[in-house]
């Protein structure tokens, strides 16, 4: 693959190609010499999706990149800038049939990864784990699927032809054919190769080497979130144009107070800070990832008194007074050392779990408009644990899950807040992870869940099957992988299922 990529960069020409089919034209295409026209042929069907067997591709009336290779009349035609154009009309995305019900405790590992559609592996370009373990995360999002489902890109660019970089619409080709497990891993390559290409043009920082050519390893969560803010900005909603899909689904409101701790004659100061994210800062002190978010909510601040006519000390106290459907949480863990002038990695155990409860950090307002939703929760929990006390007693087995049973949930959102969290209370969907000693080296991975003790652990291409004991082992402590991100969907009561006409008769 790193051939591949080095053998494309070396002879790449920019192409414009107008889609008559799409009513498009995409700017600035990279076109390799240096490979046979298949490859180019792989680039257009990651954004147009029509199939390479059914591409025409014409220039001056005549159709070129049929072949085995480029010809010496096309490599002295085709020139920067020129324009193609593409004839071909695009697949339609086919239905898999239903299958019949297989429990878990009855599947070998690869039946099971096959049974909750195993998450699209992304090849390592070079030091590009920090940026495949970040998207897999975001992939955990279904709103955020759909957002991009429904993106338009603006009339007339690809990827920054002539202006900026248009990342939303690099990452929903990416979602749609880079990670479909439709395609094969050609095009998958291709389109990842692709995207890269486009985050390299958007921020030049990622495109930097080391000595021997490689791309230098980056932090993952500085790409999470200035990709998660290029979305903010580019992913507005249609039915409120002054707000978007990630500040409604990932937005976090903090409510804080400032009060001077050297003069009571400073007035108070009230505040709302707008956050897509929660620190957990890691000390000595921290033992659990509650306690270090708890603990960051007051802090001791050094600012200028106006009463007092010099720097002061401050209380900043803090609360909840917003919590999103998806919540993200980063464990701060690299500090930065002078003497060695790298990010070194703090390896203490932190630990976290499956659940997590925010409502105590809330303000008293949110936590009283929470209350209806977790009684509904804390009811359904204790049914759940009397089922399986009572199971136990009888002698039975625990009950087996049925992998294709889509579960119905109440909104899990205020009605006058939609994509927040009505409850405060969460459960972990996925963790990104380092493994090494300080952030510009070392390995990421996102470890995804996709049922109650099934986990996919996706290393860059090579995804396995892993289980509830294994992500626990991700708290830190030694030189094995660590939490560094941790992804939290909030959670809703169950709707439960209609009886059926044999439960009505008993």
């Amino acid at each position: 693959v790193i051939l591949l990529l080095n053998r494309i960069l070396m002879g790449a020409t920019k192409v414009n190609v107008k889609w008559t089919n799409g009513k498009a034209t995409f700017k600035d295409v990279e076109l390799s010499f240096e490979e046979p026209p298949s490859v180019f042929k792989a680039q257009l069907f990651a954004l147009t999706s029509v199939p390479p067997e059914r591409q025409k591709i014409l220039m001056k009336g005549k159709i070129v990149g049929d072949g085995d290779a480029w010809t010496d009349q096309q490599r002295s035609i085709i020139k920067n800038n020129v324009t193609l154009m593409l004839m071909g009309s695009a697949d339609e995305i086919i239905e898999p049939p239903p299958e019949k019900i297989t429990f878990v405790e009855d599947m070998k590992e690869n039946e099971i990864a096959a049974a909750y559609d195993i998450p699209a592996g992304l090849v390592n370009l070079g030091n590009t784990c920090y940026m495949n373990a970040s998207i897999q995360c975001l992939r955990t999002i279904p709103e955020l699927n759909d957002a991009l489902k429904t993106y338009n890109r603006p009339r007339g660019s690809f990827g920054g032809g002539g202006g900026e970089v248009d990342m939303v619409s690099q990452l929903q080709q990416l979602f749609q054919q880079g990670m479909s497990n439709e395609v094969n891993d050609t095009l998958r390559v291709t389109s990842l190769y692709v995207f890269l290409s486009a985050v390299h043009r958007w921020r030049p920082q990622y495109s930097e080497k080391v000595e021997g050519g490689a791309f230098r390893q980056q932090d993952a969560n500085e790409f999470y979130l200035e990709l998660v803010n290029e979305l903010r900005q580019g992913l507005l909603l249609p039915d409120d144009s002054t707000n978007d899909i990630i500040s409604r689904y990932m937005g976090i409101q903090v409510k804080s107070n400032l009060k001077c701790l050297e003069s009571d004659d400073e007035p108070q100061k009230e505040e709302t800070e707008r956050e897509i994210q929660l620190s957990c800062f890691v000390t000595q002190n921290t033992t659990h990832i509650y306690s270090g978010i708890k603990e960051r909510l007051t802090e001791t601040l050094t600012k200028r008194s106006e009463v007092l006519g010099r720097d002061a000390q401050f209380q900043k106290s803090s609360l909840l007074s917003r919590l999103p459907a998806y919540l993200c949480v980063t464990l701060v863990r690299f500090q930065y050392k002078q003497n060695k002038g790298v990010n070194a990695k703090i390896l203490k155990d932190v630990k976290f779990g499956f659940e997590l409860d925010l409502v105590d950090m809330c303000t008293p307002e949110l936590q009283k408009k929470m209350e209806p939703i977790r009684t509904e929760l804390k009811e359904e929990d204790d049914r759940k644990a009397l089922a399986v006390k009572n199971r136990k007693k009888q002698g039975l087995e625990a009950m087996k899950i049925d992998p294709n049973k889509k579960q119905k949930y109440k909104p899990f959102s205020f009605e006058d807040d939609v994509g927040s969290s009505n409850s405060g209370k969460y459960s972990l969907e996925a963790v990104l992870t380092h493994k090494g000693r300080d952030s510009s080296s070392g390995h990421y991975i996102a470890w995804v869940r996709k049922a109650d003790d099934y986990w996919f652990k996706c290393d860059d291409d090579n995804i396995s099957a892993v289980t509830n004991e294994e992500i626990l082992k991700l708290s830190g402590g030694g030189d094995w992988h660590m939490a560094y991100l941790l992804f939290y969907k909030t959670r809703s009561p169950e709707i439960p299922d209609e009886p059926t006409a044999m439960d009505v008769d008993a």
